[in-house]
């Protein structure tokens, strides 16, 4: 959600079904090799019936999005694993 959403911030609440988030507005004033506190951003909150389906709908599928997701895939599984699309 945070890499479809441009978010900063995101918490999901299962029980009363809603997403939470910090949109970045202005990706400028971001700067990744310092400590951000003043970043515009609009507040978000979203309501889902079924997460699941949510969240497959934030999935992006072009080549930059995939090879992201494998990064992710691979730091979580802490090792280097062959990734193939499905």
């Amino acid at each position: 959600m945070k890499k479809h959403y441009n978010a900063a911030d995101v918490s999901i609440d299962y029980h009363r079904k809603r997403i939470s988030m910090d949109i970045v507005i202005d990706d400028a004033s971001y700067d990744p090799k310092k400590v951000n506190t003043n970043v515009p951003t609009l507040h978000a909150n979203l309501l889902f019936k079924n997460l699941c389906d949510f969240l497959k709908s934030c999935l992006e599928t072009d080549k930059k999005s995939l090879a992201f997701y494998a990064g992710i895939l691979r730091s979580f599984a802490q090792k280097d694993v062959t990734l193939t699309a499905v």
